[in-house]
């Protein structure tokens, strides 16, 4: 063993170290095995399998061992009890399998995994001539069964994509098991056990350049996996973005992509040769069937057959950009995007709408194809870069001008949407007018919409949730109204409309009538009338009680399933969105929307809430939130000391990504604070609190979970009002914001 530390330790990774590191462990296991069976006087055998069988063997991986004799079992015991209890007292994981030839046989007919492991096997220890006889058997039956075991092996699920910005080396398409398949169905063919790929080329299955292209496949995955288990110290062949510097990803998604198309040709999923570059016809069609054409795009997309229509294509295919929740290199994301777009109308009504509306899908499909060309450039403003790439497309496909102008602004403003629903006031006439202005017309409008959405689940798990949704689509609704009535998206007037048909409802005399005419326009244009009443009912109730420890709690079933509207009136003091915040947290609930006001000297603050956790919201989830909200107020609730303590309980190791805080101060109404930090229990109570420590006063809060990572923008006023603008009072904030957040 200490000779495996010494390879391990001073190798080159690659093929050379692990067929030494395999030769080494040889050595040592058939050392034990004669030892161990010394004393057998039946015939026996130990066979090597898998990788190790393979001579692949890598710095952490299983021994697979297995062990023929004709001897029974209970005699046998002893003797494989002597080989593995010194391996296993090294450490070293081994698997063993025990059985005589007729039951290896009838296990290999019946198992595709024993049987697969078996045709590569290496006769390490024993009767070599008993082994050779059982291996070679097992591959000639298998030959005889052909085409049932060939169907099993096509019908091996294979997981991934050779384009993840995070590959498994190992079971992901392109990777170690792909090359595997071939081996074995070099052996199944040649009807007898094989160790390489030169079979299939001898067989006329692979040209003699696909079996020199495999071969160094297999030495790339090997070193780049080698590195993997070195970095990580365990068995591991999935290549983190935090790994990617360490073990060097230079090719390596050109040989994954290699290795697929490959196997997909041998199997029959795609031609095994293809040369000619595609018309727009073709793409089109192709992107008609969805996402059940992604492989053959992105086959041809791969080896350049796409580059007349996108020039470039093929580098970006394997082209790494890693960004937030982004799974896939550059051209596999957008050949996704587009594929998208077939089936989004099934699930999203919005986008069904907009595909009727917008007829001929090719700008759109365009624009999908190309809104992240600008990438090939490192840098902001890639939208804008991708410009150029959308035209060379609508030219090659043939589209007319107005198409063509359509799909240039689709990728310049493909981040529009998703960016101002996450991190701007909707309710602000500036910002929807703005959006309008740039978008041009409603016909356009839907397109983004929908690129949008693509866009989103092209990304990855977690970028297009039903609340991220619902918020682009009530943009979409409110930039809808200005382009197409830009009067009836008019702040004043949507607020005076709802105000009178409140008040028209009302009773004479109302108690609510004051509450209602003294409600600010920003507040009524945001809501129907029904629930302008209830809330003005809530604040009567705190004003009645007339108590600063008076409180009122609406609580209402949001626009989203398994959200809620959540309403707190109670008056108004510094810090209380925080104590709100820090006490929804308590309860289970996660905030991802908030709106505050002051309406006289009572606040009206509505949240949007789900659930933080697997648990279901129930009636005693409200009763909780209430009794700790009072005693909050009533100075009765740690509540710092409270939500640290939960912290712990739900203890999660926080990714590696900084706490980032930026401030914009370009609108005159109010200042946006901008916070991207690690996900944790009371993240939102932590930044109010340091923001009302400033005295600084919080308008609105819309918070946004992406794979782990919050992204949250709170609209901030001071004390009078206005936008803060100092300098000094927003980077002192910015500093003790990022200080407090940066703590587990």
């Amino acid at each position: 063993m200490e000779e495996r530390e010494r390879v391990v330790g001073s190798s080159e990774p690659g093929t050379v170290a692990a067929r030494e590191l395999s030769d080494v462990t040889d050595k040592a296991v058939s050392a034990l095995a004669e030892a161990a069976f010394a004393k057998c006087e039946e015939k026996w055998a130990v066979i090597a399998l898998g990788a190790y069988g393979a001579n692949r063997l890598l710095p952490y991986s299983d021994i697979d061992l297995l062990v023929l004799a004709e001897t029974p079992s209970q005699r046998l015991k002893p003797y494989v009890e002597g080989l593995l209890y010194p391996l296993w007292d090294t450490g070293v994981e081994v698997g063993h399998q025990v059985r005589s030839r007729a039951e290896h046989l009838k296990q290999s007919a019946a198992d595709i995994e024993i049987l697969t492991s078996s045709i590569t096997g290496r006769i390490l220890a024993g009767d070599r001539e008993y082994a050779t006889d059982a291996l070679d058997e097992v591959a000639r039956r298998a030959h005889r069964r052909r085409r049932h075991v060939l169907a099993s092996l096509t019908a091996r699920q294979r997981s991934g994509s050779p384009y993840l910005l995070e590959p498994d080396l190992k079971a992901g398409i392109g990777g170690q098991r792909d090359i595997d398949e071939l081996v074995w169905r070099a052996a199944v063919l040649g009807a007898a056990p094989a160790s390489g790929c030169t079979g299939l080329a001898q067989l006329g299955v692979l040209t003699l350049q696909q079996a020199a292209l495999l071969q160094g496949a297999q030495d790339h995955l090997t070193k780049t996996r080698w590195r993997v288990q070195i970095n990580l110290r365990r068995n591991s062949s999935r290549v983190t973005l935090d790994l990617a510097d360490e073990v060097g990803l230079d090719g390596l998604h050109e040989t994954l992509a290699n290795v697929a198309i490959v196997l997909d040709g041998v199997r029959g999923i795609l031609p095994t040769v293809d040369p000619e570059p595609w018309d727009g016809p073709r793409l089109f069609s192709a992107l008609s069937e969805g996402t059940r054409a992604l492989p053959t795009l992105e086959s041809a997309a791969f080896q350049g057959r796409l580059d007349a229509l996108i020039p470039g294509m093929s580098a970006l295919m394997v082209l790494r950009r890693p960004g937030l929740g982004h799974r896939y290199t550059v051209g596999a994301h957008m050949l996704r995007a587009a594929a998208l777009v077939a089936g989004i109308g099934a699930d999203d009504p919005i986008a069904a709408e907009a595909l009727r509306a917008l007829g001929d899908m090719r700008p759109l499909l365009v624009a999908a194809l190309t809104h992240d060309a600008g990438k090939e450039t490192a840098g902001p403003r890639h939208a804008e870069r991708g410009v150029p790439a959308a035209r060379a497309l609508a030219d090659a496909v043939g589209i007319d001008p107005r198409a063509t102008t359509m799909a240039e602004r689709l990728v310049r403003e493909h981040l529009l949407l998703a960016e101002t629903a996450a991190t701007s006031d909707t309710d602000d006439d500036d910002v929807v007018l703005s959006v309008a202005a740039r978008v041009g017309d409603a016909t356009t409008l839907g397109a983004l919409y929908i690129l949008t959405a693509v866009d989103s689940l092209a990304t990855g798990p977690g970028a297009w949730t039903r609340w991220h949704a619902a918020l682009v689509g009530d943009l979409l609704s409110t930039v809808d109204s200005a382009l197409t009535d830009p009067e009836a998206s008019k702040m004043a007037e949507r607020a005076n409309l709802v105000r009178k048909e409140v008040l028209e409802a009302l009773p004479t005399r109302s108690p609510l009538a004051p509450i209602i005419h003294a409600m600010p326009s920003r507040y009524l244009s945001g809501r129907t009338a029904s629930v302008v009443t209830s809330q003005a009912g809530l604040l009567a109730d705190v004003g009645a009680k007339g108590t600063d420890r008076a409180l009122a709690i609406g609580v209402a079933s949001g626009s989203v399933a398994g959200t809620y509207r959540v309403t707190v009136a109670t008056p108004d003091r510094p810090g209380l969105f925080a104590t709100v915040a820090g006490c929804l947290t308590l309860a289970g609930l996660d905030i991802m929307d908030a709106e505050l006001y002051t309406i006289g000297l009572t606040a009206l603050d509505s949240f949007v809430v789900g659930s933080a956790t697997d648990a279901s919201i129930e009636h005693h989830t409200w009763n909780r939130f209430e009794r700790e909200l009072r005693a909050a107020l009533s100075g009765n609730l740690a509540l710092e000391t409270r939500l640290a303590e939960r912290r712990l309980h739900y203890d999660r190791r926080m990714c590696s990504r900084p706490v980032r805080v930026e401030s914009d101060t370009r609108s005159a109404r109010v200042t946006t604070l901008h916070v991207t930090a690690p996900d944790r229990v009371g993240l939102l109570y932590d930044i109010a609190t340091e923001v009302s420590d400033a005295e600084i006063d919080i308008v609105r809060v819309r918070a946004l979970v992406k794979d782990g990572v919050a992204q949250d923008v709170f609209l901030l006023t001071d004390v009078d009002g206005q936008a803060p603008r100092d300098p000094g009072v927003l980077g002192h904030l910015a500093m003790r914001i990022r200080e407090r957040c940066s703590k587990a």
